[in-house]
């Protein structure tokens, strides 16, 4: 399988958590070797290589993964 690098911007749809609440999640959720950052705490970037069938399939997989962090969350770019 081929690696590929993604960049997602995602507003996470929780608001009352705090930027590091935010980071230990996503850690938790298998986030550990991706670079987050943060546009406010609401609105995050991911930044990751992974190996997939397609950039379009580890795109997907991305969030749903995420979905499954914060429920409420949607892809912004």
């Amino acid at each position: 399988m081929k690696k590929f690098d993604v960049t997602v911007t995602i507003e996470i749809g929780e608001n009352d958590l705090t930027l590091d609440e935010i980071d230990d999640l996503l850690f938790e959720g298998g986030f550990d070797d991706a670079l987050i950052s943060h546009f406010d705490t609401r609105q995050i970037q991911i930044e990751l290589r992974r190996a997939a069938p397609s950039k379009g399939f580890l795109i997907d997989a991305v969030l749903r993964q995420v979905n499954v962090i914060f429920p409420n969350s949607k892809q912004l770019n």
